[in-house]
């Protein structure tokens, strides 16, 4: 089984790496309320979307930005 919270905690692993390349460029605000944190969901759900968003969005500005993922 793999909740909701294991792939937030997997997803803060991925983007701490990443904030080490980009420096102040990446901006990141992950939002995980308590209550769901137990939900099941398949495994490497959000990683592929935000490494997307940063390879193809943000990466290649030199401005940067910002990821935002929450769960509601």
């Amino acid at each position: 089984a793999h909740t909701l919270g294991d792939e937030f905690a997997r997803l803060a692993d991925y983007l701490a790496l990443m904030a080490v390349r980009m420096g102040p460029r990446l901006r990141v605000r992950l939002d995980l309320p308590e209550p769901l944190a137990a939900l099941p969901v398949p495994p490497l759900l959000l990683q592929p979307l935000v490494e997307n968003a940063i390879r193809h969005g943000l990466e290649p500005s030199t401005r940067g930005g910002e990821v935002t993922v929450r769960a509601r």
